[in-house]
């Protein structure tokens, strides 16, 4: 502060001097000049300096914001799954749906059910049913996408959220998932004993203008309703009108 005052006095001082002087000479306006330079020179390295600074101080800022959103996570996650809880999932689909309306961008969420899931804690316990849930979830995750966002929003249901996926889209990423579950060997390594096939029944719904995450929770849960209802181990689509989708069963 001390240094932009007295660089501010040395210009006044030597715009002062030009402007009073009369008659002054070559050599004597070159060195009421060089004083001027210099400290614009001087003002401008230390508002390099300044800007450096700042954009230091940016950078750790935000590697504290990413920290932040790390333990954030961390401390809303399910103990027993290490996925993310049901708090989570809600925070995290009310921020991406601001994001895609502000962007005119296509989001999609997306629920799955595991079929017959309490028969199967009732056969093989609860170690085995977190064992097979933290494997669907991985099977799940590697047919999302990179992007998207798995939560566990109840003992036996997944939520997922996918920015910048519209519907037709995600139905696709869906049943390709619900059939590689029916061939891994999910249940039965959480088993333990060559036992505990698994299905999954899955509800989906994109987004439409003026969608609020209420909207989109409802019609995901409707879609798996009738999912449900068709027998299981399948996909359907929901739109504001009703099932636009049903994927062929592939027993």
């Amino acid at each position: 502060m001390d240094s932009c005052a007295a660089q501010h006095r040395l210009l006044k001082a030597g715009r002062s001097d030009l402007n009073t002087a009369d008659n002054l000479a070559p050599q004597h306006v070159l060195q009421a000049i060089d004083p001027l330079m210099l400290s614009a020179k001087e003002g401008q390295l230390r508002q390099a300096v300044v800007r450096t600074k700042l954009d230091a101080t940016r950078c750790k800022l935000a590697v504290l914001q990413q920290q932040l959103e790390m333990v954030r996570n961390e401390a809303q996650c399910d103990p027993m799954t290490s996925l993310a809880d049901q708090a989570a999932f809600d925070r995290a689909l009310v921020e991406a749906i601001a994001l895609a309306q502000g962007q005119g961008a296509p989001l999609t969420r997306t629920l799955c059910s595991l079929d017959y899931f309490t028969s199967f804690v009732e056969r093989f316990g609860a170690p085995a049913s977190v064992r097979a849930v933290r494997a669907v979830s991985l099977l799940l995750r590697t047919h999302m996408g990179a992007s998207a966002f798995v939560a566990q929003c109840a003992m036996d249901e997944l939520g997922v959220i996918q920015p910048s996926t519209d519907a037709r889209a995600a139905v696709a990423l869906a049943d390709q998932f619900r059939q590689a579950l029916m061939t891994s060997d999910s249940g039965q390594t959480a088993t333990g004993n060559g036992a505990g096939r698994l299905t999954v029944s899955i509800g989906v719904t994109g987004s439409v203008p003026l969608d609020d995450a209420s909207n989109l929770i409802e019609r995901a849960r409707a879609g798996l309703g009738i999912a449900k209802k068709q027998g299981r181990n399948r996909v359907v689509e929901m739109n504001p009108q009703g099932a636009v989708y049903s994927a062929v069963r592939v027993a």
